[in-house]
């Protein structure tokens, strides 16, 4: 069996402040891509502590252990819901990939923005994959979201990524909402039963992966196909997109995983909070090594929380 490594931290930090008000208006007209989620195969043992740690569930974010059948497939998982945006986290047994392997989920709120960015990108040379997924709902399957994904990874890559245009018929049906024209298919509609008003948990921030520098090299191809801003920081490639989102990807023949993970809090915490969880560690500010972003109106600050796995190594 392959060596996997996941990169060794001691202790996560999280920081960010208050987000800027147009992060809470409408996404502009045009086919934005924008971060929907995020995935990691942790260690059991980190696993499970997330999923049983009381101050997560209680107050931190809106929780849910669920497993999905989609198109003759399942897979369980653990969620942490915010407004738009969401972490999915599995256990190797619940998945079917190793410790570390990990996915960046984008997503689009125009109908059609799928096939007018695979057009674009096949217009320019890419290899790009398009599918339709399903979603078993009253035992019935139905149209969940359209797929494109750029191919440039290897078959055995620990990274996945791609984007998502949820369908129609699931925001409708699926989530029992009320018909609109046009169907609004938007991520905070998606997630308007999940996300639990009062929560800390407000959103993804910034996302920093380890992984092989062929990944890191595939991810920015990707990235700047969906209209991200790419640069490289050293040996990291850095992508920035719309509502202030950060992904960076750090190249590394040896070590994948997530490394860092920070998400904006809806509200200033009363007080600073370190939990062990497992392998990683839980931070809520405010802590003393956070910067972050400042209202120059408001001057309220809101530190975030960051998650990080320390090293997992399996033979």
């Amino acid at each position: 069996m392959r060596s996997i490594v996941m990169l060794a931290m001691t202790f996560l930090v999280a920081c960010t402040k208050a987000a800027p008000p147009e992060l809470d208006t409408p996404a502009s007209p045009g086919d934005q891509v924008f971060l929907n989620h995020v995935y990691t195969v942790l260690d059991s043992e980190t696993f499970e502590a997330i999923r049983h740690e009381p101050f997560v569930s209680d107050g931190f974010a809106a929780t849910e252990s669920q497993t999905t059948q989609s198109d003759g497939s399942s897979w369980t998982g653990f969620y942490l819901y915010g407004d738009v945006s969401y972490l999915e986290l599995f256990e190797p047994e619940g998945a079917g990939e190793a410790v570390g392997d990990s996915g960046i989920g984008f997503g689009v709120e125009t109908p059609g923005a799928i096939d007018r960015l695979a057009t674009r990108a096949q217009a320019d040379g890419y290899v790009i994959e398009v599918d339709d997924s399903t979603a078993e709902v009253d035992g019935e399957q139905i149209p969940w979201f359209r797929s494109a994904e750029v191919k440039g990874a290897t078959a055995a890559s620990p990274l996945s990524e791609w984007v998502m245009e949820y369908q129609p018929e699931y925001m409708t049906y699926g989530l029992g909402l009320a018909p609109t024209e046009p169907v609004d298919i938007s991520r905070r509609t998606y997630l308007s039963s999940k996300f639990r008003v009062g929560q800390l948990m407000q959103r993804l921030r910034s996302v920093r992966l380890a992984m092989p520098p062929e990944d890191r090299e595939a991810f920015a191809v990707a990235a700047l196909l969906y209209g991200w801003t790419v640069r490289r920081d050293g040996e990291a490639i850095v992508a920035d997109g719309p509502e202030a989102t950060t992904i960076e990807i750090v190249g590394d023949s040896e070590k994948h995983g997530l490394v860092e993970l920070t998400i904006g809090l809806a509200r200033k915490p009363e007080a600073q909070r370190e939990i062990q969880i497992g392998h990683s560690t839980l931070i809520i500010g405010p802590d003393e090594r956070c910067g972050g972003w400042s209202d120059s109106q408001t001057k309220d600050r809101r530190d975030a929380a960051l998650m990080v796995s320390k090293g997992i190594t399996q033979q």
